[in-house]
């Protein structure tokens, strides 16, 4: 699926995004022109383009399509619940702080021998993910990151690892997403009970050699957990 609308397909997951193979169904493309690929149909509205197709789908979905932090009534920013000293990451370059990454600044995190990152983060207690935010460098958003897999309570997990296990949810991005960066909504439910997360970069939208990004953030709620430890026994 083109990048364009397997973005949109992670954000607007009550709506199911398909592909068909146009030489196998005849009909159809007897009515659609090669040069006109990929389309989307939406009643008999074509269009080609992935701005287009969203531009269209506003009007029959109900879908704030950027969820402020601020305004989030049950969702926050977990950064407070980071353990910065267990924060780790394989191939960064070490002219910045590896707290960059979940740091509000001008500072940034950025790839070293080559543009793969793997990112660990730890938690202070569980929580539930809801989604995550990234944001990139400034002037930088050819190297900030395209293809994103994320592994829920996956520790000392290297990039071989990475590469051979399946991941809890993965992200396709565009240099469309980075013009104005919003929430991505994680598959919640694979998301519920997580103490660490490992973020794995494995390419950037110009395909260079360094992946940059500025910042992550983790949007979601800690896990509420009763304490039984004292109990009131009730006298008469």
């Amino acid at each position: 699926m083109q990048s364009g609308f397997a973005r949109m397909a992670q954000k607007y997951q009550n709506v199911v995004f398909g592909e068909i193979d146009l030489d196998s169904k005849m009909k159809a493309t007897a009515s659609i022109q090669k040069d006109q690929l990929p389309v989307v149909q939406i009643d008999e509205i074509i269009a080609a383009e992935p701005k287009d197709v969203e531009a269209k789908l506003a009007k029959y979905i109900n879908y704030t399509t950027k969820l402020d932090i601020k305004s989030a009534s049950v969702h926050s920013d977990l950064q407070s619940y980071i353990i910065k000293s267990q924060l780790e990451c394989l191939n960064y370059s070490k002219e910045n702080p590896l707290e960059s990454i979940i740091t509000e600044n001008d500072s940034y995190l950025e790839s070293d021998v080559d543009e793969q990152l793997l990112i660990s983060i730890a938690f202070n207690q569980p929580v539930k993910l809801y989604g995550i935010k990234i944001i990139p460098a400034k002037d930088k958003v050819g190297n900030a990151p395209k293809s994103i897999k994320l592994y829920s309570n996956a520790r000392n997990l290297g990039f071989s690892d990475a590469e051979s296990i399946d991941a809890t949810d993965s992200i396709e991005l565009d240099s469309s997403y980075y013009n104005d960066p919003d929430i991505i909504k994680l598959r919640y439910v694979r998301f519920q009970n997580t103490n660490t997360l490992s973020i794995f970069i494995e390419n950037n939208i110009d395909d260079d050699d360094v992946t940059i990004v500025n910042q992550i953030v983790f949007i979601g709620t800690p896990v509420e957990s009763n304490d039984f430890s004292v109990v009131t026994k009730k006298t008469e």
